[in-house]
């Protein structure tokens, strides 16, 4: 009999995130799985089990198989392409920093608030931006994202006083997206992500997805539950349904409101593209770069800059809208950084 505390937490929790009825299975099918599922993480570097399972690897053959990157070769290959840049690095994790980098391209209001000596630095931005975003100076994954206005019941010393918790916070001005993007999902800020690699001479675009959040929401990050399609990086369409990081959910149309995903037409794509060549061209020595916009009616504005964007969701929409992996159209960027 199979003894489930032989085995990490992280591999347990695939199981019942990705195949809920695991117990069920027969003990020798089960050994199978879990044996092909460890040489899988091995073979094709994954970072994480759940690989395994987003990629329907437990039906696919081998000549399917190996069209995928492993989150742990790519996320290798990012660490050996930034490791020599240290400033460059910080720049992408500290979100002042970028703002402070990339400002024309924000259109709008940044402050860091640190300590007491920034509470005048806070009440002017407060007086000017009665709603804003406040995020730690350091996260990612939209974690403690929180949208605040400031009324008569909620004053900016009080405000103040809590958001000293975050030990290193950024306020933004609230982004009025385009109603183009608002009809995904009026609550949250919905953006566009582009995935590029610099060589120097030329930015090319490798991946990009749409994302969207859920009624209530304030993010769209996948990992909050976000749904994420697919779209051509060279037209600026849709071209695939939505889906979820979780539990990879399909969704033809966004499940509250009803917006059909596959076929939207992302507007203004030619001055996206020249924004995102512009900026990565700024941050050179970064090869690779994650851009993530947003569409007002006053043009496209950044939201944030990613040096280590994650593989696996790219990976996931490509699987499920061409039936393989994107280790081949990566290939130079894995060749280039994979030894290094």
């Amino acid at each position: 009999m199979i003894n489930w505390q032989e085995f990490d937490k992280e591999l347990i929790n695939a199981f019942e995130v990705y195949l809920p009825d695991y117990k069920q299975i027969d003990e020798l099918t089960m050994q199978n799985i879990i044996c092909d599922i460890i040489e899988s993480k091995e073979k094709y570097e994954f970072a994480y089990y759940k690989e395994y399972f987003m990629y329907n690897f437990h039906e696919e053959n081998e000549n399917v198989r190996s069209t995928f990157c492993g989150e742990g070769l790519y996320k290798k290959c990012v660490y050996n392409s930034l490791k020599d840049f240290d400033d460059k690095v910080v720049l992408f994790k500290n979100k002042m920093k970028t703002y402070e980098a990339l400002k024309p391209f924000y259109k709008r209001d940044i402050i860091e608030v640190k300590d007491f000596s920034d509470y005048q630095k806070f009440v002017d931005f407060a007086n000017k931006n009665r709603t804003f975003i406040v995020k730690e100076t350091l996260g990612s994954l939209g974690r403690n994202v929180n949208k605040i206005t400031i009324s008569k019941e909620l004053d900016a010393k009080t405000v103040f006083l809590n958001i000293l918790r975050y030990g290193g916070c950024v306020c933004e001005s609230w982004i009025e997206q385009s109603d183009i993007f608002k009809q995904f999902n009026e609550s949250s800020v919905n953006t566009v992500r582009i995935v590029g690699i610099y060589d120097g001479e030329k930015v090319h675009r490798m991946h990009s997805i749409i994302r969207t959040g859920r009624t209530g929401a304030i993010v769209d990050n996948a990992a909050q539950g976000g749904i994420f399609a697919e779209v051509n990086v060279d037209t600026g369409e849709v071209v695939s349904d939505g889906y979820t990081e979780i539990n990879t959910d399909q969704f033809e149309v966004h499940p509250d409101s009803k917006v059909k995903f596959k076929g939207f037409q992302i507007p203004y794509w030619d001055e996206l593209i020249e924004l995102i060549n512009e900026m990565h061209k700024l941050c050179y020595p970064i090869s690779l770069a994650g851009w993530d916009l947003a569409l007002t009616d006053n043009g496209w504005v950044l939201v944030e800059g990613n040096s280590k964007p994650f593989m696996c969701d790219m990976q996931l929409l490509h699987y499920k809208t061409c039936g393989v992996g994107l280790k081949k159209e990566f290939q130079f960027f894995l060749d280039k950084f994979s030894d290094k």
